[in-house]
Formats: structure tokens, C-alpha cells, sequence
């Protein structure tokens, strides 16, 4: 298991906007007549599967399967402790799509200092320590089958 890379720093990123686009889209799907509810459990289930088929909730969903396929190859590269701190990184896209593209509003006052308070817990975590040597449990698991039981001593 390498560090973190450009490379894979760059498909970190690329999966938080991608999986950021999603959460938008989604929501943007929604808005299109949100999901009425009431008292009947039955009718409340039909009216979330009509919603899911939405196109623009289609279209977040399918951004969600991309955004997971880039996600397991920088998992298969990279040490989760060091990977999963950048993915709060997310916070600051959702925050910003979310008053550009949604016309949410937002407290910035607050938002800024947050996302402050995040990018400084993501520092700490991401560069606390190097990364370590990673062992191929696959790989392991293969050989222990593998080799007979009087070989292992």
C-alpha cells in the first residue's frame, strides 16, 4: 500500500465531486415534487419508488456507482486512515453547490468557520503519521492455503 500520490490525491478528488454532484442532483430530483407522505405506510413506499425513478435522481444514483468505483481503486492504493479524512473534504463542495447551485441559504459566518474547523481536524489526521507498510492480505491468506501445515514452522 503506497501514500498518497497526485495521482490518487487527484481521484479523491474527483470521486468528492463526483459524489457531491450527486447528493445535487438528487436533491434537484426531488425538488421536483418531493416525496408527499402521510399516514399510509403502503402509499408512503410507492410515493419513495416513484421518486427514485426520477431522472435527475437516476442520474445521482448512477454518479454515486462512478464515484464508488474510483473510490475502491484509491482504497486499493491508498491507506484508508489517509484516504477517508480527504473524503470530509466533501463538506465544502456540498456547502458551496448546495447555496450556488440549489439557491440554499447558508450562514457563511458559521459555514466558513466550520469548514475551517474540518480542514484543520483533515491536516492533523492526514499528516499525524507516515503511511504504513501495507500487508497483502490476499495474497497471505493464498499462501498460508497453500503451503502444508509442517512447512509453516
Amino acid at each position: 500500500m503506497q501514500g498518497l500520490t497526485p495521482a490518487t490525491f487527484g481521484l479523491v478528488w474527483l470521486t468528492l465531486i463526483i459524489l457531491s454532484c450527486g447528493q445535487v442532483c438528487i436533491k434537484l430530483g426531488l425538488g421536483e415534487g418531493g416525496i408527499p407522505t402521510g399516514s399510509n405506510p403502503a402509499r408512503m413506499i410507492i410515493n419513495i419508488i416513484a421518486a427514485i425513478f426520477r431522472p435527475r435522481v437516476l442520474l445521482g444514483f448512477s454518479l454515486y456507482v462512478v464515484g464508488t468505483f474510483i473510490w475502491l481503486y484509491v482504497l486499493s492504493r491508498v491507506s484508508l486512515s489517509i484516504a477517508f479524512p480527504l473524503f470530509s473534504m466533501s463538506y465544502f463542495l456540498v456547502v458551496i453547490l448546495s447555496a450556488t447551485v440549489l439557491k440554499e441559504r447558508v450562514a457563511w459566518r458559521y459555514a466558513v468557520v466550520g469548514l475551517v474547523l474540518i480542514s484543520i481536524g483533515v491536516s492533523f489526521i492526514g499528516f499525524s503519521s507516515p503511511p504504513k507498510k501495507h500487508v497483502n492480505v490476499a495474497n497471505a491468506s493464498a499462501s498460508a492455503i497453500s503451503t502444508p501445515i509442517r512447512d509453516r514452522r
